[in-house]
């Protein structure tokens, strides 16, 4: 009756077996419990899994401004350059010597202010010399009242025209070379604007 108390003690018995194991499995289970609560007790663990804020003494970037804008002031441009009526009469001097109602350049520029508005032209009538012709105060009323005067005066104004390009086609006593090669020119030039103004309205 002992021996097979003894050799039933050896044999294999189920409840025993799952007893151990429930507790391995609670002695497991209390020391990860043991591990996970001295982690959350643990500041220093806790600051370096979620602190992000930068070691001391680390630099920041530098940040590089960008450079100022020159305005850059554009060069002045010249002034335009305009069509001056008077520009033959300064061009050609007067010579005191041959004329004696137009001797300066501002007194030439003040005869075609009043050429220009005498209403009557009364001017026209008295046939030019080739001094008083060469001061361009004729030349360039005429360019001026182109539109103004009737076919009758247009007509007298060509005849004109004729003589002086003639006249200036060859050295005039009195005046320089340069100065009768510029009236002959510009002769040539208001000869053909009321040569057109004549065909566009007579």
């Amino acid at each position: 009756m002992r021996k097979m108390t003894s050799k039933g003690s050896r044999a294999f018995n189920p409840a025993a077996t799952a007893f151990a194991v429930a507790i391995g499995l609670s002695g497991c289970t209390s020391a990860d419990a043991e591990r996970e609560a001295s982690l959350k007790d643990e500041p220093s663990v806790q600051a370096a899994k979620y602190n992000l804020s930068p070691r001391p003494g680390t630099r920041k970037p530098a940040t590089v401004s960008a450079p100022a804008r020159q305005t850059v002031q554009p060069a002045p441009q010249p002034p335009a350059k305009t069509t001056n009526p008077t520009a033959l009469s300064s061009k050609i001097p007067a010579s005191p010597a041959t004329i004696a109602d137009c001797k300066e350049s501002a007194d030439c520029t003040a005869q075609l202010n009043a050429m220009i508005a005498d209403p009557d032209q009364s001017w026209m009538a008295k046939a030019p010399s080739p001094a008083e012709f060469s001061t361009g105060t004729r030349l360039f009323s005429y360019r001026a009242l182109r539109t103004k005067l009737d076919c009758r005066k247009l007509a007298n104004v060509l005849k004109e025209l004729d003589w002086a390009m003639t006249t200036f086609s060859k050295p005039v006593p009195g005046l320089k070379r340069g100065v009768v090669d510029l009236v002959r020119d510009e002769s040539r030039a208001v000869h053909q604007e009321i040569t057109a103004e004549i065909k566009a309205r007579c």
